[in-house]
């Protein structure tokens, strides 16, 4: 008779359980930072359309001495059409327009078009819909807006931004 001896050694239960336990913790370390630098590039996009827009804006008041409400007017190179403002919390000096990009809208929002112009841009949909950037022409500085619901889960944990003061209903960030 001969007998063979079985030495082929498998993963116990234990083991198998400590592994994925360690892949479980590293997804849900890794998780939360893949999701912060998505948002953080999504931004850069949004951030570039301000200062784009600004620019335009600029160069505008530089030819008839003041701002314009109206996207038409400026000399904009742009592959995204003017429509219907999709966030109505914000008062825009051109009316109901925007300048509508894939997921976000760009806006003039400037009371006084004689010496100001800020262009905000802003979410359209996701979780962060209404909730964005201001280019303020009388500062020329970038801040983080979160909507008027307050959500507070833009602007300080994807941005850095440190809260500024203002009115009741509007939370502004002043960037690093």
């Amino acid at each position: 008779m001969n007998k063979t001896k079985n030495n082929s050694q498998g993963f116990t239960l234990i083991e198998l359980l400590v592994v994925v336990l360690i892949i479980g913790l590293l997804a849900a370390i890794a998780l939360p930072q893949y999701k912060r630098a998505l948002w953080k590039s999504r931004n850069a996009q949004l951030k570039a359309a301000a200062r784009a827009i600004f620019g335009a804006e600029e160069r505008y008041y530089l030819i008839n001495g003041r701002y314009t409400g109206n996207f038409n007017e400026l000399d904009l190179d742009f592959p995204y059409e003017v429509g219907e403002k999709t966030c109505k919390a914000y008062t825009t000096a051109g009316g109901n327009n925007a300048l509508k990009g894939s997921n976000f809208e760009v806006l003039i929002t400037s009371g006084n078009l004689q010496t100001e112009a800020n262009i905000t841009v802003v979410y359209t949909e996701g979780p962060y819909k209404c909730d964005g950037f201001i280019l303020s022409s009388s500062s020329r500085k970038l801040y983080c807006r979160e909507n008027y619901y307050g959500n507070k889960n833009f602007c300080i944990p994807i941005e850095n931004g440190t809260f500024v003061p203002s009115g009741p209903k509007v939370f502004i960030y002043s960037l690093p």
